[in-house]
């Protein structure tokens, strides 16, 4: 036996030994259970992932899983599936067996949990990082075959699907600007419309990345916060997001000026030494106060520079390589709605003719 009670407490404490992947032979002692059988529980747990069995817990999976996650991917994305593990699945699967996981499980658990409770993207999200990790389990650890496959991402009833894109005309755009008197975030707000940019993706520009010469801004780095670690600078979000872009002559001499009027500025220096959260909360205050109508978020201000650049008639590919999207499918499933409006402008001429 491995489980004994600590007759001045009252409680429990497993004490065990284990052997590690290199053969040495460790002992382990943990405190604290209430029960013998939670003691036990904690052996079996940690004997199982120590091991890397398919008996071990989705908990411990988990912690297997996002130790391999934080060597291999970018903070942001760590972080967010960390996130989505604690908040959206171990609730549910965290002390359930990964081999005993059925895809009726996970098909209840979607129709219970997921769609109630989340907008489609959230869900659809969720599953994949789900399925990410059962997937993890079969390639690795000798799990058969992966539930999640079986059970399906989720569908949504009618009535239920994530709500469209908003945008900004350019003379709704204009008008906003009149609101916007602080002159760093009057720049901000203008760079975010006429160049199409992610917000980490301005949060993060130096002097050094804007070449006023040709007239082109060098996206080289993303600006992302993470919980309990603070602002970290890292490589854009795709190998695309890496990318030179093309500013208007006016925008460029506005940038000159703000330039200029900063305080004796480094090559290394930031342009806009903002938190992304205080930018978004100042766009959302001062449509709030003045009442503008449409109201968006911050990153509509990105699909707005693509809703212009789409009545402009670019052609796709340049608007993809613009935004910084991987190819010119992911910019018809984002603004497919707006083909479909330029396809029946199409059939019109074509009627007249």
């Amino acid at each position: 036996m491995s489980q004994y009670k600590d007759e001045k407490t009252g409680k429990w404490y497993a004490i065990f030994r284990y052997r590690t992947y290199e053969g040495a032979n460790k002992q382990v002692k943990k405190c604290g259970f209430a029960t013998k059988r939670e003691a036990k529980q904690y052996e079996t747990d940690f004997i199982s992932k120590m091991n890397a069995s398919k008996d071990m817990s989705v908990k411990s999976l988990s912690e297997l899983y996002l130790a391999d996650c934080k060597k291999r991917n970018k903070p942001a994305s760590y972080q967010t599936t960390a996130d989505c593990l604690k908040n959206r699945i171990l609730p549910t699967f965290g002390h359930q067996a990964v081999k005993d996981i059925t895809p009726i499980m996970i098909r209840t658990w979607q129709n219970e949990q997921l769609i109630p409770k989340y907008k489609k993207s959230t869900a659809i999200d969720t599953c994949r990082i789900f399925g990410t990790m059962l997937e993890f389990v079969v390639r690795y650890y000798g799990l058969p075959s992966n539930p999640m496959r079986i059970a399906g991402t989720v569908r949504y009833p009618n009535g239920n699907e994530d709500a469209p894109i908003r945008f900004w005309t350019q003379e709704q755009f204009e008008q906003f600007m009149t609101l916007i008197h602080e002159p760093m975030h009057h720049m901000i707000y203008e760079m975010l419309f006429w160049m199409g940019m992610r917000i980490g993706e301005l949060c993060a520009l130096r002097l050094k990345d804007i070449d006023f010469e040709r007239g082109v801004v060098h996206i080289e780095r993303n600006k992302v916060h993470i919980f309990n670690v603070g602002d970290v600078f890292q490589t854009p979000k795709t190998a695309t997001s890496r990318r030179t872009i093309g500013m208007p002559d006016r925008l460029k001499e506005e940038l000159m000026e703000y330039v200029q009027r900063l305080y004796d500025p480094k090559p290394d220096d930031l342009l806009f030494p903002r938190s992304a959260s205080s930018i978004g909360r100042y766009f959302r205050n001062t449509q709030k106060r003045n009442n503008f109508e449409p109201h968006i978020r911050l990153h509509d201000l990105r699909h707005s520079h693509a809703s212009l650049l789409l009545n402009m008639g670019i052609p796709a590919k340049a608007i993809a390589d613009r935004l910084g999207h991987a190819n010119e499918i992911m910019l018809y499933r984002t603004y497919g709605h707006m083909y479909l409006e330029q396809r029946d402008e199409l059939v019109a001429k074509l009627n007249k003719l």
